[in-house]
């Protein structure tokens, strides 16, 4: 069975760009993209600045689905959004640590 992913993509076009190279990375690993939180068997999220709009999102998905949440982004922990935070189940510094957790864990 293919491992679903959802990944939230906010903030600047070379976050797009970051999101794209992981979603390209992930399908060779054997994982489809889904744009339903719902079906995501992992959650991934890149942003460079909090929203409201993702925080809502993660804390569905992690409080409510019970859903394994992984973010990036160049913010330190404290300059994280507490949502994020708080429901994050990993916020990793950039792309390529992210890639290396999900390798290693999933």
């Amino acid at each position: 069975m293919t491992k679903k992913l959802f990944i939230e993509t906010v903030g600047c076009q070379m976050n797009v760009l970051d999101s794209e190279l992981v979603v390209g990375s992930l399908r060779r690993q054997g994982y489809s993209l889904t744009h339903e939180i719902r079906d995501a068997d992992l959650i991934l999220v890149n942003y460079s600045k909090a929203s409201v709009g993702t925080s809502m999102e993660v804390f569905y998905a992690s409080h409510d689905l019970g859903k394994f949440v992984i973010a990036f982004s160049p913010l330190s922990f404290k300059d994280c959004s507490p949502w994020m935070a708080r429901f994050c189940t990993k916020i990793l510094p950039d792309l390529d640590v992210a890639l290396t957790y999900i390798e290693r864990h999933f």
